[in-house]
């Protein structure tokens, strides 16, 4: 039990919200209108991702956007795009 909780923890926010719906990668695509091989890459942390593909994700799964995305690790690329207050 403890070692399922260490799992969960370090689990890609995508999947722990994926999971927490119900779904399977193939459901969530199907829904989404998302390649599979895309949710399982975002999952793994392998790609990016665009950001089309990852607001269809979260309206899917009816959860906010940087939820889902990571906002910590930045998944998007977008930490670089927000203007700096001085």
């Amino acid at each position: 039990m403890e070692n399922e909780a260490k799992e969960r923890r370090q689990m890609h926010p995508l999947r722990k919200a994926r999971i927490d719906a119900g779904l399977s990668v193939a459901e969530l695509a199907r829904m989404a209108d998302v390649l599979k091989k895309s949710i399982y890459s975002l999952e793994e942390g392998h790609r990016k991702g665009l950001i089309g593909t990852w607001r269809r994700l979260a309206e899917t799964l009816d959860v906010p956007l940087d939820e889902i995305a990571g906002r910590d690790s930045d998944p998007l690329g977008c930490a670089s795009l927000t203007p700096s207050r001085s």
